[in-house]
């Protein structure tokens, strides 16, 4: 309602009436997108997006081989992703941090279909060598040979953040089981703390809006 301007070095201000205060506004449109919208009137507008889920699973003491066979059912994802992490930096720690994956002496690792391996798994890891995840990892995100990428993670910065990775393409079927199989060289013991195997599962969706402005969900 009022406006204050500062005159000077003196650090007052002086205060300004505002009256009759109008937005002057200019809507632009175009014939494609009134094509687009009027298309609700016979058919609902499609909205695309990837639909993430975030599964944390704990990793039992005194094993080296786990195995988490059925994480996931139903239609075949985009894309996985898995790292380990000490479970009391998922719980809020001021010594720990929250998104501080590592190898934790990780063998052998195995993304499986319907309980077979998919394209570039298993992978075996040696001396704790992080050559072949972060080349996974590349491929997976589309990142190999694409000149319009930033800076990527150096082979020391991913040792900590650590992430396995996987791209699903033209696999057998197009619904299934999604697994983590692992093999650790040594087994986690429970005065070492809690550990937990973070998976994030990347599908496509989309949102369907009718004319009645109801919403609903489509798994593609």
């Amino acid at each position: 309602m009022v406006a204050l301007l500062k005159t000077g070095e003196s650090g007052t201000c002086t205060e300004i009436q505002i009256k009759d205060c109008y937005a002057v506004t200019e809507y632009i449109s175009s014939p494609d997108l009134r094509n687009y919208f009027d298309r609700i009137e016979y058919e609902p507008l499609l909205y695309k997006y990837e639909d993430v889920e975030v599964l944390v699973k704990s990793i039992p003491y005194n094993q080296t081989r786990i195995r988490f066979d059925n994480l996931r059912g139903g239609n075949t994802p985009t894309h996985i992703f898995a790292g380990i992490i000490k479970t009391d930096a998922l719980d809020g720690d001021l010594e720990l941090c929250s998104t501080q994956f590592n190898c934790f002496g990780v063998e052998e690792m195995n993304f499986t279909l319907n309980g077979n391996s998919v394209n570039g798994y298993p992978m075996s890891i040696k001396d704790g060598s992080s050559v072949f995840p972060l080349q996974k990892f590349i491929d997976s995100t589309m990142r190999t040979s694409n000149v319009s990428c930033d800076k990527f993670l150096t082979p020391n910065e991913y040792r900590f953040n650590w992430i396995w990775a996987h791209h699903f393409e033209a696999e057998q079927t197009s619904q299934g089981w999604t697994g983590i199989n692992l093999k650790l060289s040594e087994a986690f013991a429970e005065k070492d703390g809690s550990m937990s195997l973070v998976v994030w599962i990347i599908s496509p969706a989309a949102l369907k809006i009718d004319k009645f402005h109801q919403i609903n969900k489509v798994n593609l």
